[in-house]
């Protein structure tokens, strides 16, 4: 499977923008002068005030090209445990808090105890290999990695979005289900799942607004983006865009806080099994495509005529 990474990442544009400036503004050098170049350049400096006594790096400039390198020396974990202090996203659409060595990953597991191992920290079964202090890496033992970035602050004003959104979504699937297996007449669902029912009463009215938005955007619903005319079908749903996958997603007006879609793409309209996430904004519902064609799509979901899309399969 492929997964759709629009854009040139945005180093590789703000290393170009640098040496057009330095090749543009730069002042040249006399005649029969020469310009100096280090073949080495060692800085080493304790910061103690941040990252505790023992933090050392050391930056080193190669003879060939002048690549720098940056080596780390060793961090002691009260340093380490220091940096993680705080509110994070753990890239699966959870927002978690660290306080101490206690972490609340708020998914109904409890409090969990960042400890200390041979390799360094260790916390729920992974170990902390690198990326401090920004962009924690936990390493799991099969080598998967799950990154932590600090969340935008203005998805933590509304604290309870990300638990209504996934809870809407279960609801309206769970209805779907129902009209799946015929029980659409008996309790007259099809009224129901037009209406966008499934949310919380109490839920503020402006909440109430952004979730009846992609009322008909469950795991299983065929869709259309509304630009390209791309069709596909959904296979996960997120209350917003991570940090990280932000990074790969054309900016736009909200299109940060805004809930994004997990899509496999009808191999009709791109060639191949690819996979891509849409912003909520981009999407609408639309079977006119069904049933899609595409190698993941017969794996991961089960087609049904009733409601004219699919049903998550037991991979999903």
């Amino acid at each position: 499977m492929m997964l759709l990474t629009p854009g040139q990442p945005g180093q590789l544009r703000a290393l170009g923008a640098s040496r057009s400036q330095a090749r543009l503004g730069g002042s040249s050098p006399a005649v029969g002068s020469s310009m100096p170049r280090p073949s080495r350049c060692s800085v080493s400096k304790a910061l103690p005030s941040l990252l505790g006594s023992v933090a050392v790096y050391r930056l080193h400039f190669k003879k060939p090209r002048g690549q720098r390198q940056i080596r780390r020396a060793t961090i002691d974990s009260a340093s380490l445990l220091s940096s993680l202090q705080g509110t994070w996203e753990d890239g699966k659409g959870l927002i978690l808090e660290v306080e101490g060595s206690k972490v609340d990953f708020q998914d109904g597991t409890g409090i969990w105890k960042i400890e200390e191992a041979s390799a360094g920290l260790h916390l729920r079964g992974a170990t902390l290999c690198r990326g401090l202090p920004d962009l924690p890496i936990w390493e799991f033992p099969d080598g998967t990695e799950l990154v932590w970035t600090r969340p935008d602050p203005a998805q933590l004003q509304d604290k309870h979005w990300a638990g209504n959104f996934l809870m809407y979504k279960l609801t309206r699937l769970l209805v779907r289900r129902k009209l799946a297996v015929g029980e659409a007449i008996e309790h007259d669902l099809n009224k129901v799942w037009k209406s966008g029912w499934g949310y919380i009463p109490t839920a503020p009215v402006e909440r109430q607004a952004r979730l009846l938005a992609g009322k008909h955007l469950v795991v299983g619903s065929c869709v259309r983006h509304r630009q390209y005319g791309v069709r596909g079908v959904v296979v996960a749903c997120e209350p917003w865009t991570g940090a990280r996958l932000a990074r790969k997603l054309p900016a736009g007006p909200g299109a940060r806080l805004q809930p994004c879609y997990h899509v496999l793409l009808d191999s009709r309209d791109v060639p191949g099994s690819v996979a891509t996430v849409i912003p909520e904004m981009y999407l609408e519902a639309d079977d006119s495509g069904f049933p899609l064609q595409g190698e993941h799509v017969e794996e991961l979901m089960i087609p049904r005529e009733e409601i004219r899309g699919y049903l998550p399969g037991p991979r999903v």
